[in-house]
């Protein structure tokens, strides 16, 4: 493989793109699995990244991020060549670093399909957002899409603030468009901060999940969110986390928690099963509960 710190301008490998809009200040946080990157900033510069190597971001954390400071507002595209190759990439934050400029232009992203942005990265193992805006509309970025498209190899993703100037009608998670291919297992959306930007708009059919999937968080969802649950769907052998803050209707809830039992048999994690709305007094929710319980489940179902 050709070293892109000797043979710039004539590049092995394809680089990663992230398009800017009216950015005074930027941040990027990626980890690879084995090699370094060279980060072209857009403005003539050429620099070294000693990335961080197999680190997660799917936790929010943070692990030498790399950081550029323009002298005006830069709108282009900012260049990431991996050693590696985009295959190298393991997880990807979107995160605005706040307090790091003069003006509340920072980390501007233009990201107009997210899949699209996402399908850069082959193997990418996790995906994670914490974009607060502080209620500013200047401060917003613009990122697109519908989070079921994003690309099957993704396994984890985290969202928490979502301080973008299309949510929710144009940044939304549609059920039904998930692929059953995906490898998806864990999907959080946490709302770090209470504010209205911060609630996810969800519609379509829980069941339809990718079937990996074993743990499924939603805390703050929009207004907007219409969401329901089909009947006989088999969840994940092992599973750990079933919390969504939206209420479903009595027999919905009962579908849910009888197929859970009948499906799992291991607790795993946080071992959580959370619903809103109420529950059938039958005999058979009475006895899907309790399996659930004796499996090392905390359920909890809450008006």
């Amino acid at each position: 493989m050709n070293n892109p710190l000797v043979t710039f301008g004539d590049w092995e490998n394809k680089p990663a793109v992230f398009s800017c809009q009216n950015t005074e200040y930027l941040s990027l946080n990626i980890s690879t699995r084995k090699y370094n990157s060279v980060v072209l900033n857009g403005v003539g510069d050429k620099e070294v990244w000693s990335n961080p190597k197999n680190f997660d971001f799917y936790d929010l954390g943070l692990s030498n991020t790399y950081k550029a400071q323009y002298s005006s507002l830069f709108t282009g595209d900012i260049k990431v060549y991996f050693n590696g190759g985009l295959g190298d990439v393991h997880s990807l934050l979107i995160y605005r670093t706040v307090g790091a400029g003069t003006t509340n232009n920072g980390d501007k992203l233009n990201i107009p399909n997210l899949s699209v942005f996402l399908k850069q990265f082959p193997n990418l193992y996790s995906f994670a957002i914490n974009y607060y805006a502080y209620n500013i509309d200047e401060a917003r970025t613009n990122i697109l899409g519908d989070l079921a498209t994003i690309p099957d190899n993704i396994e984890l993703v985290r969202l928490s603030n979502i301080g973008f100037t299309n949510a929710p009608s144009n940044f939304y998670l549609d059920l039904n468009n998930f692929s059953n291919t995906s490898k998806l297992k864990k999907l959080y959306h946490s709302g770090g901060f209470n504010v209205p930007y911060n609630n996810l708009k969800i519609v379509g059919d829980i069941a339809k999940l990718p079937p990996k999937v074993n743990f499924f968080r939603i805390e703050k969802f929009h207004s907007t969110s219409s969401i329901y649950y089909t009947k006989g769907r088999i969840w994940e052998a092992d599973f750990d986390t079933f919390y969504i803050t939206k209420s479903l209707t009595q027999i919905e809830n009962d579908n849910i928690l009888i197929d859970l039992n009948n499906s799992v048999r291991t607790a795993t994690g946080g071992k959580l099963i959370f619903l809103k709305g109420t529950r059938s007094a039958t005999v058979v929710v009475d006895e899907a509960i309790l399996g659930l319980q004796s499996k090392g489940f905390t359920v909890t179902i809450t008006a």
